[in-house]
């Protein structure tokens, strides 16, 4: 026997045996848990859970006066270079005419005024009455409240009816609610919207207030450094109105002629093709 290796196995090509595994407790690592803590993983994993970002500063900003925020909800665009001016924004008033034919009543008004004062030599009608009958103009006193025109001194106090005897010692309790001042306030001026229109009424929205008393809104307005938080105090819901076409009286009763006769036709085709039939 030989004491050199004849053999053609080369030792420098043989392969290196595997890494036995970890064992924990006497049971070898899961396969998730290993790949773990492989270093290229964990390399690859750092890069991962950091992510590019860009870091703006929000700065608080005092508050002068109220800012409010107007958001239109409708479907077509809202230029304002189509709104014909002047544009107002005013509260809604029910006993309001619209904008154009109140300009167009003051200006009737004022040609009126100047042609009763040419006649009249340039004074107005009432400085002439005064005039010719000695009087001065006394204003009455303001009234506020309804009137009904009653005379309270003829009504009985009873109203000419018996009063329930068991009710007389009994105590009489009323439920009084106090609200917040501010919250009043804000429910008597919420309770007419903003009507935002042009002179020619092409345009035309109406704004209601939106948001409860626990919704919060702010404002993030670029500055040099960063952004600035502005405080929105009212958010208002602004849509258009709508536009329904009005018919005259001739128009109307062509329609619900129209109408009837369409109905009868309906009903009397049935009956031609049941006689028909038979």
């Amino acid at each position: 026997m030989s004491i050199y290796n004849t053999s053609k196995y080369d030792k420098s090509r043989a392969r290196t045996a595997a890494p036995r595994p970890r064992l924990i407790n006497g049971r070898p690592m899961p396969p998730q848990q290993r790949m773990m803590q492989n270093p290229q993983f964990q390399q690859a994993q750092s890069f991962q859970s950091e992510p590019a970002f860009d870091e703006f500063q929000l700065v608080s900003s005092a508050k002068h006066g109220q800012h409010h925020l107007m958001d239109f909800k409708t479907n077509k665009k809202v230029d304002f270079k189509t709104f014909t001016p002047p544009v107002k924004l005013h509260r809604k008033e029910p006993d309001r005419i619209p904008y154009r034919q109140y300009i167009q009543q003051l200006q009737q008004q004022q040609q009126q005024q100047q042609q009763q004062q040419q006649q009249n030599g340039g004074k107005p009608p009432a400085q002439l009455k005064n005039a010719a009958t000695g009087l001065t103009e006394v204003q009455p006193p303001p009234t506020h409240g309804p009137k009904t025109g009653a005379d309270t001194s003829l009504i009985a106090p009873m109203g000419g009816a018996t009063r329930n005897k068991q009710m007389l010692f009994k105590k009489r309790t009323k439920q009084i609610y106090l609200a917040k001042e501010d919250t009043r306030e804000l429910k008597e001026q919420e309770q007419r919207p903003w009507i935002l229109e042009d002179i020619e009424g092409q345009n035309n929205y109406t704004g209601t207030l939106e948001g409860g008393q626990r919704s919060d809104y702010m404002l993030f307005v670029l500055a040099e450094n960063g952004f600035k938080v502005v405080p929105v105090d009212r958010w208002y819901k602004f849509q258009p109105k709508r536009n329904f076409k009005t018919l005259s009286i001739e128009e109307a009763e062509e329609q619900t002629l129209f109408k009837l006769v369409k109905k009868a036709t309906k009903t009397r085709k049935p009956a031609m093709d049941d006689v028909e039939s038979s």
